[in-house]
C-alpha cells in the first residue's frame, strides 16, 4: 500500500498538467479564431465598400441574398468575398461553423440602406468579446442585440464603446450573434 501512494500522486499531478495543458491550447486556438473572424469582416467591410463605392447606397444587398451557402455571385464578381470565405462557389461559414451573413443596413442616423451588417452567428463568448473590443471602423457593433459605437460616436447614439467588462457582459449565451454595421468608406 505504500508503494502505491506515491504512484497515485504522480498521476494524479500528470493529470492536472495535461488539463492545464489542455485548457491553454483551447484559449490559445479560440483567440486564434477571432483573429481570423476579425480579418475576415474587416476585408469583407473593405471589399463591399468598394464594390458599392460609385452607388448612392447598398439598397442592392437587399436583391444579392447573401448569405452562408449562397451563391452571392455579384459580391464573388466584384472580389469583395475573399477567397477564403467561398465555399464550392457559395459564401462559407465563420470560423466556429455558424452562418456568415451580409445585408443592407441603416447606420445610426443614416436612412434605410446607408450601410450594411456582416453578421457572424455561433461565436464563443471569449471569442465574441474579443471581437468586440478588436474591431474599428465601424458604425454599429453588436453583440446579442446589445449595440455598441465607436467612441467618436458614442454619445451622439446614446451608447457606448465596447469596453471589456461591457464586451463581456454582452457576450454570454454561449453562442454568440456579433453584427457589425459599416457605412460608405470614407
Amino acid at each position: 500500500m505504500e508503494d502505491i501512494l506515491p504512484l497515485v500522486i504522480r498521476g494524479v499531478i500528470v493529470g492536472v498538467l495535461i488539463v492545464t495543458a489542455l485548457a491553454a491550447a483551447y484559449l490559445v486556438f479560440s483567440s486564434s479564431k477571432a483573429s481570423t473572424a476579425n480579418s475576415e469582416i474587416t476585408t469583407l467591410a473593405t471589399g463591399i465598400q468598394g464594390a458599392f463605392g460609385n452607388q448612392p447606397d447598398f439598397s442592392d444587398l437587399t436583391n444579392i441574398a447573401c448569405t452562408t451557402g449562397s451563391a452571392c455571385s455579384a459580391l464573388v464578381q466584384a472580389n469583395a468575398i475573399p477567397g477564403n470565405l467561398i465555399s464550392a462557389g457559395n459564401l462559407g461559414n465563420d470560423p466556429w461553423g455558424g452562418a456568415i451573413t451580409i445585408a443592407s443596413a441603416a447606420v445610426p442616423g443614416g436612412g434605410s440602406n446607408s450601410g450594411f451588417s456582416i453578421e457572424y452567428d455561433n461565436v464563443p463568448n471569449g471569442a465574441c468579446t474579443t471581437m468586440l473590443d478588436g474591431l474599428s471602423a465601424y458604425a454599429e457593433i453588436s453583440a446579442n442585440g446589445s449595440p455598441f459605437y465607436p467612441a467618436a460616436t458614442a454619445a451622439a447614439n446614446g451608447g457606448n464603446p465596447p469596453t471589456p467588462s461591457a464586451s463581456a457582459a454582452a457576450c454570454n449565451a454561449g453562442q454568440n450573434k456579433v453584427i457589425v454595421i459599416y457605412g460608405p468608406a470614407g
